[in-house]
């Protein structure tokens, strides 16, 4: 079930014994076999169009959030020794990034401890894969941030335990917004769990989704 209003409830307080301490995103990969980008500990190894390209996007894109993010490496691709290193790399299905770039950010006080977003180019330097954060210069609202323990807030009075609950902060690109996800065990069938999954807007409190996810044990 999809719900886009905002919630009209009374925030029901967590207790002391609930607090939630700051969570943190990373990245996901891209399966390559045997071979190995190279990883860059800087945006000088970037060549200078592509990282000037990258850089102006981000600043059209996120306006002054974009003062907020540090480097932190990535991945560049050389698809000749791609191919030469994992040859069934010319049957993906997708298209390979040049470049896979990494951007944090830190909010403890709403209970970011960090957050890694990332963006991948094509080797001309346009976008392939959007960086993983809402557009925040054409919706500047979005800059305001409630809560993990506000967010907490609403998903218990969404019927989620207070002791059971698991957040997460990350993207919805649905609703092209930074939510709190909270998820909780609904069943499990040895092999086969059933979570209930809750998406609250990190900017204005909204349920954005609620929803049931199934996770398969691997051995």
């Amino acid at each position: 079930m999809k719900i886009f209003a905002i919630c009209l409830f009374a925030l029901i307080p967590l207790t002391a014994s609930a607090h939630l301490a700051p969570v943190s995103k990373g990245t996901t990969s891209t399966y390559m076999g045997n071979y190995e980008p190279v990883k860059p500990r800087s945006l000088s190894e970037i060549p200078s169009p592509v990282r000037d390209k990258v850089l102006n996007h981000l600043r059209e894109r996120l306006g002054s959030f974009t003062d907020r993010l540090t480097f932190t490496g990535g991945e560049i691709v050389d698809f000749k020794q791609l191919a030469r290193d994992h040859p069934d790399s010319k049957k993906y299905k997708w298209e390979v990034h040049a470049y896979d770039l990494h951007f944090a950010f830190q909010m403890p006080n709403i209970g970011i401890r960090s957050y890694t977003a990332q963006i991948q180019l094509r080797r001309d330097g346009s976008v392939l894969e959007e960086i993983d954060l809402p557009a925040f210069a054409s919706s500047p609202e979005k800059l305001n941030f409630i809560t993990l323990e506000k967010a907490a807030s609403v998903a218990v009075a969404s019927g989620f335990s207070r002791k059971d609950i698991d957040p997460k902060i990350t993207y919805f690109k649905a609703a092209d917004a930074l939510v709190w996800e909270f998820e909780e065990l609904v069943s499990d069938y040895g092999l086969v769990k059933i979570y209930k999954k809750l998406y609250v807007s990190a900017h204005n409190g909204a349920v954005l989704k609620e929803f049931l996810s199934e996770a398969v044990r691997r051995h």
